[in-house]
């Protein structure tokens, strides 16, 4: 059993005898500074520090754990707690992990609980939500790196930057694709950052429609994420980049499934092409307009290149 359990049921038990004290707290066996164990008459959990009446932080207050500052007897404190009783048992692994990194040296102990806190938090956080656009585009992103592990499995992983938040979904010193995917008929496409047409760097910029719609018939992401390891991708940097999207598609799948509706269509992105750029911006408006997404229509739009396409896949993947 855990070592909190115990203290903080010690504790409690000792509480539940003494109808005087406000709280009970218990200096946490075998550690330094100050650190102890805690309980009020809320049967709340804490673990608190001692800390200077000059040493700032930033408070977190959650539904079930408070970061924040509790003064008693005196003395002031950095106190950790948890407010929830069903998560009593969360609370007490937080605090052993607290104690073990406390055990070692470390420069600053209110710093390393803040720490210890901020790491909890994420490994907690649930994933994004998905919108069905969203996991449309993630499909549509698949089946060109499926394209493009055809040629070389670990480079085409590499050179998916869309998922790190990159202006563009694949990024190479060769030319840049811009993946688009769309259930709408005809030729529109939602464009959702000034960025997205950009050419960086002097690099090609070439634009991809695919028309992906939803059919029982189809594939599911999970199926193209085996189809991509058959193909040599790497599974967990796969998984890894997905969930960077907002999909852990190793617990929780995606339920749809999709195909290819149409022809796949292309475009090279030029000056003459039509769309809002970042770089069109007058300088002073650039930081003022932070989101802009709009619909644009393809059908008489220049530079396209549906006959190229396998030579610009070549290309990007060249050395």
């Amino acid at each position: 059993m855990s070592n909190s359990i115990q203290a903080y049921r010690s504790l409690l038990s000792h509480l539940y005898e003494d109808d005087t004290s406000g709280m009970i707290k218990r200096p946490v066996a075998g550690i330094g500074y100050g650190l102890e164990y805690a309980v009020d008459r809320d049967s709340h959990r804490h673990l608190i520090l001692p800390i200077d009446d000059d040493y700032a932080f930033a408070p977190v207050l959650g539904e079930s754990l408070n970061l924040g500052e509790l003064h008693y007897e005196g003395v002031r404190y950095l106190d950790l707690c948890c407010v929830s009783d069903g998560h009593r048992d969360v609370f007490a692994a937080l605090a052993d992990d607290i104690i073990r990194r406390l055990s070692s040296d470390v420069p600053s102990a209110p710093a390393e609980i803040q720490s210890a806190l901020e790491e909890w938090r994420r490994l907690l956080r649930p994933a994004k939500e998905m919108t069905p656009e969203a996991r449309r585009g993630l499909f549509g992103e698949l089946v060109v790196l499926g394209w493009l592990a055809r040629r070389n499995p670990q480079f085409a992983l590499d050179v998916w930057t869309g998922p790190s938040g990159d202006c563009h979904d694949f990024t190479t010193a060769n030319g840049d694709l811009e993946v688009k995917a769309s259930s709408k008929e005809g030729l529109t496409v939602d464009i959702s950052s000034l960025r997205q047409l950009d050419v960086t760097d002097g690099h090609d910029l070439t634009l991809i429609r695919l028309g992906v719609v939803d059919t029982p018939d189809g594939q599911s992401i999970r199926d193209k994420v085996e189809e991509l390891v058959g193909l040599g991708v790497s599974r967990w940097s796969l998984y890894t980049k997905i969930k960077e999207v907002g999909l852990n598609v190793r617990d929780n799948p995606d339920p749809g499934r999709y195909a290819i509706a149409s022809e796949v269509s292309a475009w090279r992105i030029t000056s003459d092409f039509p769309g809002l750029r970042y770089g069109d911006l007058p300088g002073e408006w650039r930081d003022a307009i932070s989101k802009v997404k709009y619909t644009l229509d393809l059908v008489s739009a220049p530079g396209r290149l549906d006959d190229e396409l396998e030579a610009v896949l070549d290309r990007v993947m060249s050395d």
